[in-house]
């Protein structure tokens, strides 16, 4: 069993070192989750895990973006190296963004994916005041620290920051929804999405919802 460590939340820098850390770490976290690998073009060839030097130009531009119009933190040792550990982006109540699609993404699972991702949150959006639903974009952690409470401090930063405000998430991979429930997210709805002219199975949204009150129905 790991040791937990000591790691204490931080604006996450705009500098080039920062943003480049935080989407390294976001690369290993999510190089086998389950929609990334459906949205591959080439399945067969090298994951997020490579760190290419592609990959990492398109995190970064994606990350700065989101740094700009969104809460942007990073998780840090609390030693004197103050080691980068993990990350998460909270977008306050807000207009529908557009993702930033890479070239090796096909560009109709990417439409695939952001009509469930639209649909959804254009729904949940109708069972609660005007601009009061934040939206958890990413929390990740590097690989080698997971199970070292590092995740477990990212969520009591985002609740604590999320007060009673609701909050929603898409679950990519069914096995870390059961984290999310220790948070005081609720599993509202699972969204299978379905290339047809593919062979790969399809893969599932897990839509989340924290909400201090009872959901509205």
């Amino acid at each position: 069993m790991k040791r937990s460590c000591k790691v204490q939340m931080r604006p996450l820098g705009l500098d080039n070192g920062s943003i480049k850390t935080a989407a390294e770490i976001i690369s290993l976290s999510f190089a086998s989750d389950p929609l990334i690998r459906w949205l591959s073009r080439d399945r067969s060839g090298p994951g997020w895990e490579t760190l290419t030097p592609t990959l990492q130009q398109w995190q970064e531009a994606r990350l700065r973006e989101y740094a700009m119009r969104g809460i942007a933190m990073e998780a840090v040792s609390m030693d004197d190296a103050h080691r980068s550990l993990g990350s998460c982006f909270l977008f306050p109540p807000r207009t529908l963004y557009r993702w930033m699609n890479p070239l090796w993404w096909p560009s109709c699972r990417i439409g695939i994916m952001m009509e469930s991702h639209n649909d959804f949150e254009e729904r949940i959006k109708k069972k609660y005041p005007p601009n009061s639903l934040y939206y958890l974009e990413i929390a990740a952690v590097r690989p080698d620290t997971q199970g070292m409470g590092v995740g477990r401090t990212i969520m009591q930063w985002v609740v604590q920051n999320l007060g009673d405000n609701p909050c929603y998430i898409e679950c990519t991979d069914k096995n870390n929804v059961a984290f999310y429930i220790k948070y005081g997210f609720e599993l509202v709805e699972e969204t299978e999405l379905v290339d047809e002219e593919d062979a790969m199975p399809p893969t599932t949204l897990f839509y989340m919802i924290r909400d201090t009150s009872k959901l509205k129905k």
